[in-house]
């Protein structure tokens, strides 16, 4: 045989071993050992987290309440379909997953306070908060637990006073200690109690907390809720200096019987003054009044003070059947000569009476009051019977008023000859 033949005949066989190593490589059984991808922990593990420990050790199977999830189980392994053989050239590929084993762990991170076994049992030994890692191949979770120890309860707190939402203990416990008991609530609309005998106050009103043992009551605790004020509200207020109006906040809810007594207080007294629930407008200006509960809920409100507007008499001669039906406030002298009018204002007058008058030239001289008012509303007529003389004028008779502002004016009263009216002029 040739060289060249020779050599050809080893190509041919090199090839033919290559070819064979790729066939087998495309349809061996390639392998996959699946790992851990996630851990999960059972709801209601170890009772939220808690052990109770009584007279001695607790023991509790933690790995009952766990499971563990491959990347196989959720889906994370099997992506890939195809493979490049040889680095060259790409082909489907059969995949074979493996048994999932998971390589578990577990730790205690103070042994003194509990100990776990190999297949995950653990152990309480004493009172006190600790921590306990579960490690499954490269994923780990860190689960917090308080282990607490039960004393006997021999007394509560007889009777106590909360507002809704409050929490309080009926027993005094030391550290990382439950009461040895069973508790009840004979409402738990009202309050509820959990195992370590903490009273959480549910809604308004009044039930018992009790215990029992070897099934006779031995202690009960009376429990009153009260509802707090939860809000205030207040409207906006408009007043003219000098007018006082009452402050009213309202509170929710409706039926709260804890600190409803309000107190109001104003950011400017010299704008608006605060005396208890009433609010007089003292200048021009703004001011802000503040509502506070007595459980100390607040609420403003703004205050703007106005200055009054003037009031305008209004003179209108009645006559004696008129005046002498009409059944509200009205005054006559005793004179047999009068003359009967009606006086009204078009707004509220801080006071109001007729004066003997007398006038020389430009000076006005006002008297006592024959008729003294102290205020008048706005639209509300006063009815009077007052003497007159034959020179067409009130025989020394006039009246005056007081604005809320505190300004003052006068009026002369008049009797027209012509129709029997009654007139009056302003002395300015």
């Amino acid at each position: 045989m040739s060289r060249t033949k020779k050599i050809i005949s080893l190509l041919l066989s090199v090839t033919v071993c290559i070819c064979a190593l790729f066939v087998y490589e495309v349809n061996k059984e390639h392998h996959y050992a699946p790992k851990t991808a996630e851990i999960i922990i059972a709801e209601n593990r170890i009772n939220d987290s808690t052990f109770i420990l009584q007279d001695g050790t607790v023991d509790f199977a933690l790995a009952d309440h766990i499971t563990f999830v491959s990347d196989v189980e959720n889906g994370t392994a099997n992506l890939e379909t195809t493979k490049k053989v040889f680095g060259f050239y790409e082909c489907e590929i059969n995949r074979v997953i493996d048994e999932y084993l998971p390589v578990v762990a577990y730790s205690v991170a103070d042994e003194t306070i509990a100990t776990v076994k190999r297949e995950g049992t653990v152990t309480a030994l004493s009172k006190g908060q600790t921590s306990l890692t579960v490690t499954a191949d490269e994923i780990s979770v860190e689960i917090p637990f308080t282990v607490y120890k039960a004393v006997t309860t021999d007394r509560l707190e007889q009777d106590i006073v909360l507002l809704k939402g409050d929490r309080e203990t009926l027993v005094k416990l030391g550290d990382y200690e439950v009461p040895r008991a069973r508790f009840h609530s004979s409402d738990e609309n009202v309050a509820t109690v959990d195992k370590t005998g903490a009273v959480t106050a549910v809604g308004k009103g009044k039930a018992e907390i009790y215990t029992y043992k070897n099934g006779t009551e031995i202690i009960s605790t009376k429990v009153t809720v009260k509802q707090p004020v939860e809000s205030l509200n207040m409207k906006n207020i408009n007043v003219y200096a000098g007018q006082s109006v009452t402050l009213k906040a309202t509170y929710a809810p409706q039926n709260a019987d804890y600190g409803t007594k309000i107190s109001y207080s104003s950011s400017d007294s010299s704008v608006a003054a605060v005396s208890g629930n009433t609010l007089t407008g003292i200048k021009a200006g703004e001011a802000v009044i503040t509502a506070t509960s007595g459980n100390g809920i607040t609420a403003q409100a703004k205050v703007i003070v106005t200055s009054p507007p003037q009031a305008k008499p209004t003179v209108t001669t009645i006559s004696k059947a008129e005046f002498d039906g009409y059944g509200g406030e009205k005054y006559s002298d005793g004179s047999p000569y009068v003359s009967y009018f009606k006086i009204s204002f078009d707004q509220p007058v801080a006071s109001f009476r007729i004066n003997y008058v007398t006038d020389n030239g430009n000076s006005i001289q006002t008297g006592s009051a024959i008729y003294n008012n102290a205020s008048v509303p706005a639209d509300s007529p006063l009815y009077f019977a007052v003497c007159v003389n034959t020179s067409d004028v009130f025989a020394t008779r006039g009246f005056s008023f007081v604005n809320r502002d505190g300004s003052v004016k006068r009026f002369w009263l008049h009797f027209s000859g012509r129709d029997g009216s009654v007139t009056y002029n302003e002395y300015r």
